[in-house]
């Protein structure tokens, strides 16, 4: 294998650096609006990558019936989730390898900001894995970027980091609306994708992978990052 055939996400140490927000993501506040339009009194729900636990405890304060489970591929970010949030069950785990066990068992998942991760034949089985762990008639509710132009983009990078240039790594491959559509009608019974329009100004980063906002041919806010993307985001809930 090459170097760049073995890229891997490592972009989460400022998880842990910066900790949690104050106040709720607006991210996080636009999924828990939709996981409030399901109905559901009771549910059990998985967060797909779920880093510290952040939108976890936030919708344990919303949903207070609910029981969470969040999965991530890093022993860090686990451990902390375990702390902030100890009524959840946190596990470090790949999703594609969740443990059959599950399967069947969510009535939500969440998935925000990881199908850019799912890359090629693995987006096929993100969906065929997400349809299984979720009981009939479950949701799943998706934040991430698409492409509306019918592009399917599979990105990697590697940043110059103190005068050292570091390794090949994957986290901004961007689907097109048209494939990722396609994927969900083929297993799922109903769906929707809604804009997602950025409600806040924000800064460059230290890191400039991480997005900040410009204004660009009339929109207020554009989501862009130093990979020098154009990237907007959208909502979709799929229904098993």
């Amino acid at each position: 294998m090459t170097e760049i055939d073995e890229a891997r996400y490592r972009n989460f140490q400022h998880y842990i650096d910066e900790g949690w927000s104050k106040e709720p993501k607006k991210t996080f506040q636009r999924v828990r609006r939709a996981a409030g339009t399901l109905g559901l009194e009771r549910a059990r729900a998985l967060d797909i990558g779920c880093a510290t636990g952040e939108l976890i405890g936030y919708l344990a304060t919303e949903f207070p019936a609910w029981s969470f489970v969040g999965i991530d591929l890093f022993e860090p970010l686990i451990e902390d989730a375990r702390r902030f949030v100890p009524a959840a069950e946190f596990l470090v785990s790949d999703l594609l390898q969740l443990d059959a066990a599950y399967d069947g068992t969510f009535d939500v998942i969440f998935a925000v900001g990881v199908i850019s991760l799912f890359e090629d034949e693995d987006a096929e089985r993100f969906w065929d894995k997400v349809h299984a762990l979720l009981r009939p008639g479950g949701t799943i509710i998706i934040l991430g970027p698409l492409n509306e132009f019918g592009i399917d983009m599979m990105l990697r990078h590697r940043k110059w980091i103190d005068g050292k240039r570091g390794e090949w790594e994957r986290g901004w491959s961007i689907p097109s609306r048209q494939s990722v559509e396609q994927s969900i009608a083929a297993r799922f019974a109903g769906y929707e994708v809604t804009p997602y329009e950025q409600q806040l100004d924000l800064p460059p980063r230290k890191d400039p992978i991480r997005t900040w906002t410009v204004p660009y041919a009339g929109k207020t806010r554009q989501l862009t990052n130093g990979l020098k993307l154009l990237v907007d985001y959208y909502l979709i809930l799929a229904r098993r």
